[in-house]
């Protein structure tokens, strides 16, 4: 492991300090100095540095007066090629040729469009329904039959986009299959979910104001119906995944690496929590975990997957403190990956080749406020803090793991580690 400092400086001259802003592989990383005037590819094991140049990113190359955003764009996979939401309709802009045609032109609004894996498709909701269009040939199939009023395919009621998958998901609630052959979604019900009516004081004549009636369940009111189900793109088949109908929610769902579903149910007391894995052919579910506590349990938001069928990592709390676990999908826990008294705060990569793990953490020492990065291989051994000494260290891994850097203002140097200069940028490299 190779520890990249990154020292910034906080105060005087802190302008003319070099700003790390990115790995582009596992050996080599983007540095900006002079304020960004100067901008340099550096090998952070020789300390080389050469020019660099930004290549201009495919949102600014669309035509004039067409504005891309996070929130009414997206790029494929291979970021040739951009969609972009324009009054209701959908535009694909393709970089090579700088093309820029229409797709859609239809009464209802698109929403939420996601390009297949593959980058061949793309997926999107309209009126309540979930389409696919074929890009090469424009050809759109409408994937779900009954959509429209009170009822979403793949777009979520009010209260999952608010409680439980959160405003990030933009209400979108389809997700593509690895192979890009199939699409899981949620389909909602709000016809048994009262009405709730909201009274605006604004309005257009700064006069009368409006109101506005929601769908929203208030404690013990009647919950949305929510069915999982997957659609065969290319025949427009769909099966119904089984559920458990006394666990109420359903949501965050996952595609395996094998194509295979992996998604949660809850109850609604949000005691107890199961994990199912699907087969999205068949529709047929298998239980691989369960986790109760008296007070409350939350959804796996990050769960991380192994390759060739080997299960899944998840953070948990249940010990009391937020610890990693590996699970097969046979159900069995595989290792328990850390067994600390502190809060483990996220993954940040999984290094299957070198079967290690990293992650961060609150780690052992102060109030449990601190941020550090740590190590431990894929069976539980090697446990390993990476960075040393009070404070946030706010660290970017290299794809591989063989370096990061770190903009923490204090980094003691190992005496077992040698010092290595990079020439003219003050920034500084410890080989191991």
């Amino acid at each position: 492991m190779v520890v990249l400092g990154l020292f910034l400086a906080f105060g005087l001259g802190a302008q003319d300090m070099p700003r790390f802003v990115k790995w582009l592989d596992g050996e080599h990383f983007v540095l900006h100095k002079d304020g960004g005037k100067v901008k340099v590819q550096v090998n952070a094991r020789t300390g080389k540095e050469t020019p660099y140049e930004e290549p201009p990113t495919i949102e600014s190359m669309l035509p004039e007066g067409v504005r891309a955003t996070p929130f009414n764009s997206t790029a494929a996979p291979d970021r040739g090629r951009l969609v972009v939401l324009n009054k209701g309709d959908l535009f694909l802009f393709t970089a090579a040729d700088k093309t820029y045609r229409q797709l859609t032109a239809t009464p209802g609004a698109e929403q939420n469009p996601v390009f297949a894996p593959d980058g061949k498709k793309l997926a999107y909701t309209r009126s309540g329904n979930l389409f696919v269009m074929d890009l090469a040939s424009g050809l759109e199939r409408q994937l779900t039959p009954d959509g429209g009023g009170l009822i979403y395919n793949g777009y979520a009621s009010w209260v999952y986009f608010e409680e439980i998958l959160g405003r990030g998901s933009n209400y979108r609630a389809f997700y593509w299959s690895p192979d890009s052959k199939r699409i899981a979604f949620l389909r909602f019900d709000d016809h048994p979910v009262p009405l709730f009516p909201i009274y605006h004081a604004e309005s257009e004549d700064m006069t009368h104001g409006y109101l506005e009636e929601e769908r929203y369940p208030k404690a013990g009111d009647p919950l949305p119906d929510v069915a999982l189900a997957v659609a065969d793109v290319q025949t427009g088949a769909l099966t119904q995944i089984a559920e458990d109908p006394l666990l109420e929610y359903t949501a965050w769902v996952y595609w395996t690496p094998e194509n295979k579903l992996l998604f949660h149910q809850m109850n609604r007391d949000q005691n107890l929590l199961h994990l199912y894995l699907g087969d999205p052919a068949t529709g047929k579910t298998s239980k691989v975990y369960e986790e109760s506590r008296p007070t409350w349990v939350d959804f796996y938001t990050d769960i991380e997957f192994l390759q060739g069928d080997k299960g899944f990592i998840l953070r948990s709390y249940r010990s009391d403190w937020e610890n990693l676990y590996h699970y097969n999908y046979a159900g069995k826990q595989v290792a328990q990956l850390t067994n600390v008294p502190w809060r483990v705060t996220g993954v940040v990569q999984v290094d299957e080749t070198g079967k290690k793990l990293f992650f961060t953490g609150t780690g052992p020492e102060g109030t449990g406020t601190e941020r550090h990065l740590f190590s431990v291989n894929l069976d539980g051994s090697g446990f390993r803090q990476l960075t040393q000494g009070a404070g946030t260290h706010s660290c970017t891994l290299a794809p591989g793991g063989n370096y990061f850097a770190t903009n923490s203002p204090a980094l003691p140097i190992p005496a077992s580690w040698r010092s290595t200069t990079i020439p003219a940028s003050r920034c500084f490299c410890w080989v191991k």
